[in-house]
């Protein structure tokens, strides 16, 4: 039986595991969160390997072979670490989809929204100098942003969240850019009021990295049986929570 487990520092990888489940619905997905610690964005590089291990080693002991390491800033910082520490597990991670640039040169004027910890690190800078050479690409740190929509996950979205977001952002407004790239899995929670405040396009990768899931699970030829939920849980929790699987797309619909 195919586990999949997923971690990230909050509920923004929940939005890689939906584009997961829409391609492998009957794959066993467990999801694990830290949120005494999120987010990864404004924590130190050592603090960030410490924790994906700890998380790492919880999913491990579930018999999760396959890994998303469903957080931007913990892939740029911990998978390399993760991948030569526990080689019985395949690794895939999410990285910003700077390469939208060369796959839609139609482009007029992205901008990259990510956090500032994942701004600083050299796995993104070589990553957008080899495929973003002419730097087409504008990069803009959010420093709340992340923390703004696990609160809008879990509170709802009023009229003082939104006025944060706005603030958050308000630096792009009148530089006429037509799409942001959503560099943090946390920002998809929030891609409708971006793209009403900025007026632009969002652009997400899940659904590059669900295929990449999808690829890696077809190639090693196990097989899926059917399900009805997924496993959650905080690390901090001592059991695991069975959600039904129709959860997952209600709380998720910020389509």
């Amino acid at each position: 039986m195919i586990k999949i487990g997923f971690f990230d520092s909050g509920i923004g990888g929940l939005s890689i595991l939906r584009e997961v489940d829409n391609l492998l619905p009957s794959a066993q997905f467990y999801y694990l969160t830290d949120p005494k610690f999120m987010p990864y964005g404004n924590k130190r590089p050592e603090e960030i390997l410490n924790r994906s291990s700890v998380l790492v080693e919880e999913l491990l002991k579930e018999g999760c072979d396959h890994i998303v390491v469903a957080c931007n800033t913990a892939t740029a910082i911990a998978i390399d670490f993760l991948r030569q520490k526990y080689s019985e597990a395949l690794f895939i991670g999410v990285e910003p989809y700077v390469n939208v640039i060369n796959k839609t040169p139609e482009l007029e004027k992205p901008v990259l929204l990510l956090t500032e910890s994942m701004a600083k690190t050299e796995r993104f800078q070589r990553l957008k100098e080899t495929l973003d050479p002419l730097k087409k690409i504008d990069v803009y740190p959010c420093r709340e942003l992340a923390t703004i929509a696990e609160r809008a996950f879990y509170e709802g979205v009023d009229g003082n969240l939104i006025k944060e977001i706005q603030a958050e952002l308000a630096p792009l407004k009148e530089q006429g850019h037509t799409h942001a790239i959503l560099g943090c899995t946390h920002y998809n929670f929030l891609r409708d009021i971006i793209a009403e405040f900025l007026q632009l396009e969002c652009i997400c990768p899940g659904d590059h990295v669900a295929k990449r899931v999808k690829s890696l699970i077809d190639s090693s030829g196990q097989k899926t049986s059917p399900r009805d939920g997924f496993h959650f849980k905080n690390i901090e929790q001592k059991n695991w929570q069975y959600w039904p699987k129709n959860n997952l797309y209600k709380v998720l619909a910020c389509d």
